[in-house]
């Protein structure tokens, strides 16, 4: 009787296990590139370059439709950025994870010195980023948890209605 109780107990506690998707991307790259402005100059030079990236990926979702999901990467050496014309550096451990939580139409992203600004997307030193939008309103606000910055906030709101966007 005590076996089959402890059994039933166990089975109980496990039941309230939430699983994740998991996944894994990345690259692989190596070449010969030509650093420089393109003309003649005495700055020019060739350099051999070889990179891996390497993206981990976790997503779930709750019984009551909440998604989360955290995103992390870790690389070596130098991928080539042919729109940029630069090689870019790839870090050789993992870095902090993006975390994700969505729900009922608001997203909350957490990243140390990783979240994009609501401006341009040109600045990504903000920490936590509030979004989302209800009927013809869409909002999202970045936040700096660190004092002294340049920018302790990004802020940007829109409105649609009748085919006019403000």
């Amino acid at each position: 009787m005590k076996k089959v109780l402890l059994a039933t107990s166990a089975l109980f506690l496990t039941a309230g296990v939430a699983s994740a998707e998991l996944s894994f991307s990345g690259k692989a790259d190596a070449g010969v590139f030509k650093n420089g402005n393109g003309a003649a100059a005495a700055d020019d030079h060739y350099s051999v370059y070889t990179g891996i990236d390497i993206n981990i990926k976790a997503s779930t979702t709750t019984d009551n439709g909440m998604t989360i999901s955290a995103a992390t990467d870790m690389g070596a050496g130098s991928i080539l950025d042919a729109a940029d014309k630069e090689l870019d550096a790839q870090t050789d451990d993992l870095t902090a994870p993006e975390v994700k939580i969505g729900f009922n139409g608001v997203t909350i992203e957490l990243e140390s010195e990783g979240v994009d600004d609501y401006y341009d997307g040109d600045l990504e030193n903000y920490d936590i980023g509030v979004s989302g939008s209800f009927g013809g309103l869409s909002y999202g606000i970045a936040l700096e948890t660190q004092k002294g910055t340049a920018s302790d906030y990004s802020a940007t709101v829109g409105y649609s209605v009748a085919g006019v966007s403000l």
